[in-house]
């Protein structure tokens, strides 16, 4: 594991010289540059221990502390910042910096007094003081407690985003929330198999924790390639959530009549905006434009996103992704029955009735049809 460990420290040095030489950097960048150098870090303690470099025990000790401590907070920061498009940090983004702070108090004796005649756990074995427990428990389980909270901000940002966007793929994060669920699965069960064998002395078949730079690696090309390279940008995302009337200003979901209690809408005024909304959409087929938003749309049938929004979410029942796909699907359809598409794919003319990804397509499909687009094709052959 040597060999990996270091390959993967090499690749971290790389993602991080892309981070660095990048012109046009955000909070978040700064963030996961942070993110990124603490792995680096991990990587090289990992190739320190198996190399018996005995002179690097105290770095490769404190190295641990960090990386525990940190790994999940700076996860979740990134994710937060990320989604708030934020300039700067807050103080409530300083907060997460506490479980740091507590460890290195409750591990203070060891790390000034006895970092180099004992391990960290034969130490904490034989001083079951309270700062030293406490420091422990929360060693162990920061990073899980910050992963799974991290999962529910992406969670909620995926639900979120079908409110402003007709295509969701390029601004979803899917790419995060996909490795997030994978890292956050080793941690947990490296945790679980520790509390397993810590309580009940029951050991599993295997130590996930032996494959530590294996998954390290696959993490960091993980946020590396699709990461970095494929960062979706989010300048109309973050200047939606920050308007004051926005229907998103909260994370957490509203009951629509709380939501737009303030709008001053009238239900004649809604109708007449539902009226004019399908009169465009039909007349115009902006949803051929696969970036379609809920912004450009209300510009172009001149009134507010908020207003918009809520004939949608009120009168409709509808997000605006739901709302816009229905059209799309309605289009597909119409171009499946004119003869002269034959020479085209199903594929070809989803992409050109606005979708960009075969996968929504074809959940948007069964979802407006209740069949999928193959059945579909068969049904309307045996009809003919």
């Amino acid at each position: 594991m040597t060999e990996i460990s270091l390959i993967g420290f090499a690749l971290a040095l790389f993602i991080l010289s892309l981070l660095i030489t990048r012109k046009s950097k955000g909070l978040s960048d700064y963030v996961l540059l942070m993110f990124i150098l603490l792995i680096g870090m991990k990587l090289f303690g990992l190739a320190a221990e198996y190399k018996g470099w005995e002179s690097l025990y105290g770095f490769t000790t404190i190295g641990d502390v960090f990386y525990w401590c940190l790994l999940g907070p700076l996860l979740f920061t990134f994710v937060s910042t990320t989604l708030r498009g934020s300039k700067r940090l807050t103080w409530t983004d300083l907060i997460h910096l506490l479980p740091l702070l507590v460890v290195f108090t409750g591990f203070s004796d060891f790390l000034l007094n006895h970092m180099g005649e004992e391990s960290l756990g034969k130490y904490l074995n034989d001083n079951p003081g309270f700062f030293a427990k406490s420091g422990y428990y929360i060693f162990i389980f920061v990073s899980p407690v910050y992963f799974v909270t991290a999962l529910v901000l992406l969670t909620r940002h995926r639900r979120k985003i079908s409110s402003f966007y007709s295509n969701t793929r390029k601004v979803d994060l899917g790419w995060l929330y996909y490795v997030t669920i994978g890292f956050g699965a080793y941690l947990i069960i490296g945790l679980v198999s520790m509390m397993l064998r810590k309580f009940f002395n029951l050991t599993l078949p295997f130590s996930i924790y032996s494959y530590t730079p294996v998954i390290l690696v696959a993490y960091l090309f993980g946020l590396g390639y699709i990461g970095i390279l494929r960062f979706p940008q989010f300048r109309d995302y973050h200047n939606f959530i920050k308007t004051p009337a926005s229907v998103t200003d909260s994370i957490e979901p509203q009951p629509a009549n709380d939501r737009y209690r303030k709008s001053g809408l009238t239900e004649k005024e809604a109708d007449e905006l539902i009226l004019q909304l399908n009169d465009y959409m039909i007349a115009n087929k902006p949803y051929l434009d696969e970036n379609l938003n809920l912004k450009s749309l209300a510009e172009a049938v001149g009134t507010t996103t908020h207003k918009l929004s809520q004939v949608l979410n009120e009168q409709m029942e509808l997000t605006f992704f739901e709302y816009i796909n229905k059209f799309r699907i309605e289009e597909v359809k119409k171009r499946l029955s004119d003869s002269s598409n034959q020479q085209y794919t199903l594929q070809a003319i989803a992409f050109d009735s606005g979708f960009c990804s075969k996968s929504t397509f074809y959940t948007t499909f069964r979802k407006n049809t209740g069949m999928t687009p193959g059945d579909y094709l068969k049904q309307k052959e045996l009809s003919n």
